[in-house]
């Protein structure tokens, strides 16, 4: 290669080889269109499972005894394991969850394995523990709903939904179909105390009868002279009429006791299965799960075509409607809808920006940049390398990069066409044009890359959604240099930049108005933009002071609360939930009678919306109420699009709390939209003595009830149960009977002896033994049970037991092997802020409760702790960000104290930053605080092309002050385009007011507006810096403070 051909390098060759920059351009495109094509959509992408949960499920006992038994058995067998993160335990009578976190980034099939062989190894637990599970959390995502209603009676519905679930489950998209709403069938045997006496008979006896009579077994086979018989008992009852003539009993003389004397039985279904209901009517819900990566989009419409065939099916009963509601695919399609259309107004906008400005030849070899830039990305994106879907976030870091992904195209282009228009020629002409800019257009560039990259390293659950955005910007950035070094000079080269008279009428009107923008943008660089840097240079200190007060009265609108800080701000939503618990006990019955007064109260508050607000469509699309046990009642609701009606959700979930109120019997309710799921606030309070800690936790319950701007609090006290215990007395030890007699037959009397399970179709079926509801309802029909005894007689309970109550908690919580109280609460964003509630609780509450409890221990969860948390990072990936782009200024500045005087100007893109959320009303959030992170590279990119600018006409020998005036004006066409279309990009994004872009707003409004506010930074205040920043040793050291002359140098 030869001396220029060196000099000129890949950009040289490319430029004169268009084949290879065209074909170049060819293959990118080729590839990302593949890569697009096949990729998966989502609407926000599914997190890494982080999770393994070990279960432990146990056969009689009590909290007490599985936290003993199991819980911190596991906990301590785990103790010391690596990749660990936090372990949190659940303690119910009848299991103990303990769930093990990983750490960010650690293998989970590796944990999985070390946690299965610690728990494998433990050789203590109690006899109760009936099972042991250990499962790596799965990345289950909800894809639809699926209602079933109508029918003749419940069997026949749910005859239909298993039918229809197993369908769907035959689909090979298809993942997993939870049911929701179908009673658990049940054979009861209900036995009547009077006639077991009459008879002779014990409980037992008859549960043994029921056990041992109703089967189906093998005898074997039996080799016989003509051929093998098969020996069998085919006596298995399937039905409850079937069990109605088992054999109980058989006297000497022939009598037979059979269980239709004594018992009734009934083929129904088990107990605590309360409501479920759709829009009014009784329903059975299917839940379609996608387990792994594949598209949703594509399973909801398998599903949806199978579903109209089913509607149709000869064996759906015509009485029975399949319903579909809260389809995924259709959120994520309006998401990526909507994230299109501000794409692509987003591109048409930057292209009219640089066509106004630029010849329109050169505009669209530019705006080309755009696709290329975008196919590059979507191949990296791809299954061979990063394997990101196409989502809402990953549709937002294109949006980012708009504007942005055109600046060293802008510049190389830019500088291109003035060296063709001054200079003429062709290719030599465009490359040395290419070149002149190459370092700063590079540099510039991966400035902007080292200003996203903080956002991959940010952790969390909110880390990963950042990680993404940030990826692809990256990406998208460094295929734009890609193509404005190899393939854009190529394109400008031969380009002719003679300005002919153009024939088409349109198009001379294009040129007129060309004309008129050239001849504006000349009047602004001569009339306004150098006088105004002339009088700032003249004025160096006065100039850099208005910009420090424009700086302090950024911060003086936050701090006033003139612009509202919200690390997470509430976001409107298309659902609003209601969870409800009841007191402990509660009947069936009042569950669906607290359901109807909520459901009333939540048509009232939508009809009055819909009225006051003159709706055309109605507010609410559907609900769901449910209760799978009677203390619990769930109702979910689905909103009307946001954009269809002018008020928030929150409005919804204020009044109906309000006219909802708190029935009797209502323990305690949570009204929220379906937010990020993450409580505002959640305490958590531990310490030796539990009852200390239950008295820490009260106290500080009443201080949040009378905090303003707190609702929904929530504790772990509110799941206290009454507890009965039992005490063998002297007179029943005497008559042999032990404590686990006692409670076992207890235990079959009022929960039921489980006889049998038969299999019957697909459904497996429990044949319980018990005594009827009316005889177990109560405390006195407790102490009318009678025990049998050894001997074989029988006694009434009260005469050989003592009865004690005693208030206990159904579910015991242990976080990091310490027994553990939370506390919850939400707060209201308009009256205060989380930061704000949690430091007045330090102060106050806090403090006091450290000192009247001696070793409790509070920690801080929810949003609270991922806003610390957060915020840590943040701070840490704008130092690395800050680091990263001084090494990339000093290395083609060639200096180690210019840098730093670029880098002054990134502090005032928080100005623009802040007055963009004022002036779209949004309050600034932990979102804003990302966007401003990204605008660090974005302000320093122009600011580099401008100091280079500036040394370049130094070293041709111009004076600084005349150095300066050439840069500013030089560089004004490119800085100020840079902005513009970066500006352009985004604002449509900006002004969005639909739900799905509230999310990514606030980053849009820091990039945006921070843009707008540093093209003043860079045209006049790095000016001012540059000729400062020489002067300021003199004026120390002469102690003066004389104003300086503007044509000092630098």
């Amino acid at each position: 290669m030869s001396a220029p051909a060196r000099a000129e390098g890949w950009i040289g060759w490319f430029a004169r080889n268009s084949v290879a920059a065209n074909l170049l351009m060819l293959i990118i495109l080729a590839m990302g269109l593949v890569t697009g094509i096949g990729m998966r959509t989502e609407g926000f992408p599914a997190d890494p499972p982080r999770n393994v949960t070990v279960t432990v499920n146990f056969n009689g006992a009590s909290p007490e005894d599985a936290e003993e038994g199991a819980a911190v058995k596991v906990e301590q067998a785990l103790n010391g394991l690596q990749g660990i993160e936090e372990i949190t335990s659940t303690i119910t009578a009848d299991s103990a969850e303990i769930v093990v976190k990983g750490l960010p980034d650690y293998p989970m099939e590796r944990l999985k394995s070390d946690v299965k062989d610690r728990v494998d190894a433990i050789t203590t637990f109690p006899a109760q523990v009936d099972s042991t599970t250990i499962a790596l959390e799965q990345e289950e995502r909800h894809v639809i709903y699926v209602q079933l209603l109508g029918g003749q009676d419940h069997v026949t519905l749910k005859e239909a939904a298993r039918r229809t679930r197993e369908i769907l489950l035959d689909l090979p998209t298809v993942s997993k179909v939870t049911t929701e709403g179908a009673r658990t069938s049940e054979i009861t045997v209900e036995l009547q105390e009077e006639k077991l006496r009459a008879y002779g008979l014990s409980f037992e006896e008859v549960a043994q009868a029921v056990q041992g009579q109703s089967v189906s077994l093998s005898g074997g086979t039996l080799e016989a002279a003509n051929g093998t018989l098969s020996l069998q008992s085919r006596n298995q009852a399937y039905f409850g009429r079937d069990l109605l003539q088992t054999r109980i009993r058989v006297s000497p003389d022939g009598g037979v006791v059979r269980l239709a004397d004594v018992a009734r039985v009934v083929d129904g279904f088990a107990d605590g299965q309360v409501l479920s209901v759709y829009n009014g009517q009784p329903s059975i819900r299917l839940d379609v799960q996608l387990i792994g990566k594949d598209s949703i989009t594509e399973t909801s419409d398998t599903v949806q075509q199978k579903l109209d065939e089913l509607r149709a099916a000869p064996w759906m009963p015509e009485d029975i409607t399949l319903e579909s509601w809260l389809d995924e695919a259709q959120s994520i399609r309006d998401r990526l809808a909507l994230m299109s259309k501000n794409a692509l107004t987003g591109m048409a906008l930057v292209f009219v920006m640089l066509a106004l400005f630029l010849d329109i030849r050169v505009a669209f070899w530019v705006a080309l940049g755009i696709p290329v830039s975008f196919a590059g990305a979507l191949y990296m994106m791809g299954p061979d390398w990063f394997d990101y879907s196409l989502n809402a976030l990953s549709t937002f870091g294109f949006i980012i990069t708009l504007g942005i992904v055109v600046d060293d195209a802008i510049v190389t282009g830019e500088n291109i066409y003035a060296h063709k228009r001054k200079h003429g020629g062709g290719v030599d002409t465009a490359i040395r044009g290419a070149l002149e800019v190459a370092t700063p257009a590079t540099f510039g560039v991966l400035t902007t890359v080292a200003a996203f990259y903080p956002l991959t390293t940010i952790s969390g659950d909110f880390g990963g959604s950042f990680k993404i955005i940030a990826v692809v910007v990256i990406l998208c950035l460094l295929f734009s240099l890609v193509e404005s070094k190899f393939i854009l000079p190529a394109h400008l080269a031969h380009m002719d930049v003679s300005q002919k008279p153009k024939k088409h009428p349109l198009a001379r009107a294009w040129q007129r108005l060309q004309t008129g923008v050239e001849h504006a943008m000349g009047w602004t660089i001569q009339r306004l933009y150098l006088p105004l840097l002339h009088t700032a240079l003249a004025h160096q200190l006065q100039a850099v002071m208005v910009f420090a007060a424009s700086f302090l009265f950024a911060f003086g609108l936050m701090a006033q609360g003139i612009v509202e800080t919200n690390f997470f701000p509430d976001r409107d939503s298309t659902q609003v939930h209601m969870d409800v618990t009841l007191d402990s006990g509660a009947p069936p019955a009042r569950t669906r009678e607290i359901a109807r007064l909520f459901e009333a109260s939540l048509l009232e508050t939508v009809a009055d919306l819909e009225a006051e607000h003159g709706l055309q469509e109605p507010l609410v699309t559907s609900y769901y109420v449910s209760s799978s046990r009677a203390e619990k009642l769930v109702i979910s609701v689905g909103l009307l699009d946001s954009t269809k009606r002018s008020f928030g959700s929150d409005e919804l979930v204020e009044r109906w709390r309000a006219a909802a109120g708190m029935p009797p019997g209502v323990r305690q309710m949570e009204l929220f939209s379906d937010d990020d799921g993450v409580e505002d606030l959640r305490f958590g309070l531990s310490s030796e003595d539990p009852a200390e800690t239950a008295a820490a936790l009260a106290s500080l319950q009443q201080v949040l009830q009378e905090t303003p701007g707190l609702y929904d609090i929530l504790t772990d006290l509110d799941n206290e149960t009454l507890e009965m215990s039992f005490e063998l007395l002297p007179e029943g030890e005497a008559l042999g009977l032990t404590n686990r007699e006692v409670i076992t037959q207890i235990r079959n009397a009022v929960f039921g002896y489980e006889a049998q399970r038969i299999q019957r179709g697909s459904e497996e079926v429990q044949v319980r033994v018990r005594y009827p509801e009316n005889e177990r309802d109560s405390l006195s029909d407790l102490n009318r049970i009678r025990l049998r005894t050894p001997a074989g007689g029988t006694v009434p309970l009260d005469t050989v037991v003592r009865l004690n109550q005693r208030e206990t908690l159904l579910e015991l919580k242990r976080i990091n092997g310490t027994r553990t109280l939370e506390i919850s609460a939400r707060v209201d964003k308009d009256l205060a802020s989380v930061t704000e509630v949690v430091e007045r609780l330090e102060a106050t509450a806090f403090a006091r409760l450290r000192a009247e409890y001696s070793g409790l221990s509070v920690t801080v969860s929810g949003e609270a702790a991922e806003e610390e948390e957060a915020t840590s990072q943040l701070s840490s990936g704008f130092v690395l960000g800050l680091m990263l782009i001084y090494a990339l200024l000093a290395i083609p500045l060639k200096s180690y104290t210019q840098p730093f005087i670029i880098m002054l100007a990134i502090p005032f893109g928080i100005v623009g930053a802040v007055l963009g959320h004022l002036a779209i009303g949004i309050p600034v959030s932990l979102l804003s605080f990302f966007g401003i992170l990204a605008l660090s590279g974005v302000v320093v990119n122009d600011s580099l092309v401008l100091v280079s600018r500036y040394r370049a006409a130094r070293d041709e020998g111009l004076p600084a002050y005349e150095a300066l005036l050439d840069a500013g004006a030089s560089r004004f066409r490119a800085v100020m385009l840079t902005s513009v279309t970066t500006f352009a990009g985004l604002i449509p994004l900006v002004l969005e007011t639909s739900e799905q872009a509230q999310f990514l707003i606030p980053m849009a409004v820091s990039l945006a507006f921070g843009v707008l506010f540093a093209t003043l930074i860079t045209l006049i205040l790095i000016p001012v810096l540059l000729s400062l920043s020489t002067r300021l040793p003199a004026l120390l050291g002469r102690r003066s403070t004389g104003q300086a002359g503007a044509q000092t140098a630098p």
